[in-house]
């Protein structure tokens, strides 16, 4: 089994640890005597925690029949013997992706038709399962 490394940008790991500290200026402001602080903290923490598990917790893995995107406890497997294309994308669409530097793998068995993943090294996934599926290495776009 190959596992790619996922890439994260900067404003994902931004957004998270900052909507995470976002009460804290309340706290600052009224202390954490006020149930309505209190409040506001326990339901963005219970909010921006499991969101961060999923974020943090994306993973590709690559087997001998099929490609996998796990997203905490979200599993989707590709059949690489249904791959069609993959290739380069900025497709900025709601994805296991937290970059915008992106791979499109296009695959028959998936229910809109194409997956985005972000790998730390995008080049080596895309030749990785081009090779896999028995596609041409050589004629992805960047």
């Amino acid at each position: 089994m190959t596992r790619f490394p996922v890439k994260y940008d900067w404003w994902v790991h931004l957004l998270m640890f900052g909507l995470l500290l976002m009460p804290l200026p309340i706290f600052l402001d009224v202390g954490w005597r006020s149930t309505v602080a209190i409040s506001i903290a326990v339901g963005n923490t219970a909010i921006i925690l499991p969101l961060m598990w999923l974020i943090y917790s994306i993973r590709y893995e690559l087997d001998a029949t099929d490609f996998t995107i796990r997203l905490g406890p979200f599993v989707t497997r590709i059949p690489v013997s249904s791959i069609t294309d993959v290739r380069h994308s900025r497709n900025p669409l709601s994805a296991p992706a937290p970059s915008l530097k992106r791979v499109r793998i296009d695959s028959s068995e998936l229910k809109f038709g194409f997956a985005l993943v972000a790998a730390e090294d995008n080049d080596l996934l895309i030749a990785t399962l081009r090779s896999a599926a028995g596609l041409p290495t050589d004629d992805f776009e960047r």
